[in-house]
């Protein structure tokens, strides 16, 4: 076999059957002709089986970088839809159930995305208990099962009070109605760390404005707190949590023991 992958020889020399070539791997092989102009003729001498595979390893690779590329991208623009780096990848599949509650828990968030990604009405959702118990974990999973096709958001609440005073500076290119109406017309809004964060009326009011805000446009949220109900009425207010409760807001308990021990 030649040492080169092609060369050229005149058309007439081109032999009648071709030259069979042996490849140290794939055995006997036969030499492929392409007439070429000026009465040339290209003689490939390389092996058509170590082409292939060389081909499609290259593809593979092609593809293999794509979608890190792709995974690298989604992940970054998870983040900025609030899943924690700590918390990307935590999907409903890996949550752990050992117990009704945790079972209970699981199986209404796949609800919630279900009805979501069907276009029905969902019912807004409190996921409240202990720290280390599960709840970003769940609301984390809600957020990569529906960031692909609906508009979504997961934000503590103090990040989200600091986005509304960031509004008040001289200079601000956002007012606080165009917060107000971004964060009440997602199609899922995940408002974490609920009870940690009220110092003012002002700021419960604003607080109020959202949830009211997606109350009218029928839109459901998933607040995350470590308080009960009965608390978190005292920190939101009870118009807001009877907005919430209404149509049949599920108050999902976590009380078994952390995860993180």
């Amino acid at each position: 076999m030649s040492s080169s992958a092609r060369y050229s020889i005149p058309t007439k020399d081109k032999p009648e059957t071709p030259e069979i070539l042996n490849c140290d791997k794939h055995g006997d092989y036969e030499a492929k002709y392409l007439d070429s102009f000026r009465d040339k003729t290209i003689v490939f001498t390389y092996c058509p089986h170590c082409a292939k595979e060389k081909n499609d390893a290259e593809e593979a690779e092609k593809k293999r970088k794509q979608e890190l590329e792709f995974l690298e991208r989604r992940n970054n623009n998870l983040i900025k839809a609030g899943v924690s780096k700590r918390n990307l990848g935590k999907v409903f599949d890996s949550f752990i159930v050992n117990n009704e509650g945790q079972q209970k828990a699981l199986e209404a968030c796949k609800q919630f995305v279900n009805d979501v990604s069907n276009s029905r009405q969902a019912n807004n959702m409190f996921l409240i208990g202990s720290v280390g118990t599960g709840k970003t974990h769940l609301a984390s999973s809600v957020i990569q099962e529906l960031y692909d096709t609906k508009s979504v958001r997961m934000i503590r609440v103090i990040e989200l009070i600091r986005i509304l005073k960031e509004t008040w500076q001289r200079g601000s290119e956002s007012t606080e109605r165009d917060v107000i109406s971004f964060f009440g017309g997602l199609d899922v809004l995940v408002l974490d760390e609920v009870g940690i964060q009220f110092g003012s009326e002002t700021e419960r009011m604003f607080m109020f404005d959202i949830i009211n805000t997606r109350y009218d446009n029928m839109l459901p949220t998933i607040l995350i707190s470590n308080l009960d109900i009965n608390n978190l009425k005292e920190i939101l207010g009870e118009q807001a949590v009877d907005r919430l409760r209404e149509d049949g807001g599920k108050v999902l308990v976590f009380n078994w023991e952390s995860q993180r021990k």
